[in-house]
C-alpha cells in the first residue's frame, strides 16, 4: 500500500504502519518488528521528487514520512496542541494524531463548537469531562460606549508607546 498511486492511501498506510508498531511494541521490546526492510522504503516515501506527483502532493507526502521515520528511528513522536473549543488538546502519540484528523475531517467547523457540549467527544477528544465555565457561557457583549471607551484606551496606549520608540530612534540617529 505504500506504493499505491493515491496519495491518500499512502499518508493512510503510513499512519496506520505507525498505530500498528506504536500498539504492538509501545515499552516491550520482545515484539520485533522487520524494520530493516521497512525503513529504506520510508526513507525514499520522505524524500520523494518524482515530478509526475503534484507539489502539494510531495510536500505532504515528505512532511508525513518525515515524522514516520523519525518515529520509527528515535521512538518519539513530536507533541502538538490543538485548540479545541476553550480547551487544548494534545497530541503526543500517532493513534491521538489520527483520532483527531479523522474527527476534525468529520466534524470541520463544527468540532469547536460540539467540544464543549458533547461528552463523547470530549471523552474522544482526552478532554477533561467538565468544561471550562467561560466556553459555556460566554460573557455579556459589551455595549457601544463600553467598546469605544476600550479601543480609544488601547489607542493612546499605542500612541504613547509609538512615541517613546520615535524618540529613541531619532536620538540615536543624532549621535
Amino acid at each position: 500500500m505504500l506504493d499505491a498511486c493515491s496519495l491518500e492511501v499512502r499518508l493512510a498506510a503510513g499512519g496506520a504502519l505507525a498505530i500498528a508498531h506504536e500498539r504492538a511494541c509501545g515499552d516491550d521490546e520482545r515484539f520485533a518488528w522487520a524494520e530493516d526492510e521497512l525503513l529504506p522504503k520510508l526513507e525514499q516515501l520522505a524524500r520523494d521528487s518524482h515530478k509526475f506527483r503534484a507539489k502539494r502532493d510531495r510536500k505532504v507526502q515528505r512532511a508525513t514520512f518525515r515524522d514516520i521515520l523519525k518515529y520509527f528511528e528515535e521512538g518519539s513522536v513530536e507533541s502538538e496542541r490543538m485548540r479545541v473549543g476553550g480547551d487544548t488538546v494534545t497530541l503526543c502519540s500517532w493513534s491521538t494524531r489520527i483520532a483527531y484528523g479523522a474527527l476534525a475531517a468529520a466534524l470541520g467547523a463544527g468540532l469547536n463548537a460540539l467540544a464543549p457540549h458533547c461528552a463523547p467527544l470530549r471523552l474522544a477528544l482526552r478532554l477533561s469531562p467538565h468544561p471550562a465555565l467561560d466556553v459555556i457561557m460566554p460573557q455579556a457583549k459589551l455595549n457601544k460606549l463600553q467598546r469605544h471607551l476600550q479601543n480609544t484606551a488601547a489607542c493612546k496606549a499605542r500612541t504613547v508607546a509609538r512615541n517613546k520608540s520615535r524618540d529613541k530612534r531619532s536620538a540615536a540617529l543624532s549621535l
